[in-house]
């Protein structure tokens, strides 16, 4: 319990932290804010790339992303990404189901710094957030009867940590940008196993039981800058 609390009080100060950082941000700023949006064109490059195929550790879960900007580039930071998959097969003439689907999002501040006319280095920090289920459904054939079992885990997940990135401006509009992140995590983890059958009895010859058990796990989260980014100002 203890430490459930000290985690609770490190994400409260990284909040603190990046709310009083967006109201310095926007009582300093002179003009207009500046808006961006970016797009994860990560796969869409890596068509055109020698090595094509990237592992999943090191890919973004950020699919779009929207920036609110002062004058001076500095500002307000979010990103959301989804991702959803069900693949059905067949193992014999027995079924089988499985299905992934997770949302992440983010929010931050950051600063930006200018290296030359097309090139500017970014730096902040984010509070991070992440949703997941992932599911298996198996049919068994044990000779006088069939049995289901289905798992199920649920992640849930929150932390925060700085990020570091590099932009190359095309234009005053249009710009290119990768990053790396270092996320601090915490996630609570809750797995469910199900069986069943037709014959109530098959359950009780084998000792099969229900069961549900929950876990948390700490983890760093490192991101190498391999993704790109397109991003536009309006």
């Amino acid at each position: 319990m203890k430490s459930n609390h000290r985690w609770m009080a490190g994400m409260r100060l990284a909040s603190l932290f990046i709310l009083c950082s967006v109201c310095s941000f926007a009582q300093d700023s002179e003009s207009a804010f500046t808006q961006e949006i970016s797009l994860n064109a990560t796969s869409f490059v890596r068509q055109f790339a020698l090595n094509n195929n990237a592992e999943e550790s090191t890919a973004s879960p950020y699919l779009i992303q929207y920036k609110l900007l002062g004058a001076k580039s500095n500002g307000l930071r979010t990103g959301f990404g989804a991702n959803y998959n069900e693949v059905q097969d067949f193992r014999g003439d027995l079924p089988e189901q499985s299905r992934d689907w997770g949302l992440d999002f983010r929010i931050g501040y950051e600063r930006c710094s200018s290296l030359s006319n097309r090139w500017d280095i970014f730096y902040g920090i984010d509070a991070v957030a992440n949703y997941r289920i992932v599911g298996l459904k198996t049919t068994s054939n044990l000779g006088f009867g069939e049995l289901e079992t289905e798992t199920k885990t649920v992640v849930t997940g929150f932390g925060a940590g700085p990020v570091l990135g590099i932009r190359f401006k095309i234009s005053d509009r249009i710009s290119l940008f990768t990053e790396s992140t270092a996320y601090f995590t915490r996630s609570e983890n809750k797995e469910t196993v199900t069986f069943s059958s037709e014959d109530p009895t098959l359950l009780a010859v084998f000792g099969l039981e229900n069961s549900d058990d929950t876990f948390r796990e700490l983890r760093l989260n490192m991101l190498i800058p391999t993704n790109v980014f397109f991003a536009f100002r309006f």
